[in-house]
């Protein structure tokens, strides 16, 4: 998604489906916060687990807060896939399973069934479907190169 931004030294636009996720730790202000890594750092959220808005609540959990902070940002970045990738895994393994199967056995898969009057086809999940869902999951799962 194309993000833009306006801030004090900061202007532009960023795709946060190809930017990273990182956690920066102000120990000194006991500040957590969250931001898109670009050329720069850029602020979106701040983690606070607390709410009196005192210092010595802040300091209390201030750990805490950098953890949940680092496991965001490394969830993000562990599988940073938009659905324009993976619509484009689909069809591409669509095609490339499909073109196989046809061109070795000059027939629909058993996944297809055409009605008894040939007007009507039918679509059940079977060896086909299962190798393009075998191939887009080992994709998203970077199993295969």
């Amino acid at each position: 998604m194309e993000i833009g931004v306006k801030m004090d030294g900061v202007t532009g636009n960023f795709d946060t489906s190809t930017g990273t996720l990182t956690c920066v730790h102000y120990q000194k202000y006991d500040d957590v916060i969250l931001c898109f890594k670009e050329k720069a750092n850029i602020p979106f959220a701040q983690i606070k687990l607390f709410d009196s808005g005192l210092l010595k609540d802040a300091k209390s959990t201030y750990e805490d807060a950098c953890k949940l902070g680092d496991e965001i940002a490394r969830r993000w970045n562990s599988n940073p896939i938009s659905a324009t990738d993976v619509e484009k895994m689909v069809l591409e393994a669509m095609e490339y399973h499909w073109n196989d199967f046809v061109g070795d056995t000059h027939s629909l898969p058993d996944d297809f069934e055409l009605s008894n009057n040939r007007t009507k086809m039918s679509f059940t999940p079977g060896q086909w479907a299962g190798m393009v869902a075998e191939a887009v999951a080992k994709k998203i799962c970077n199993q295969e190169g």
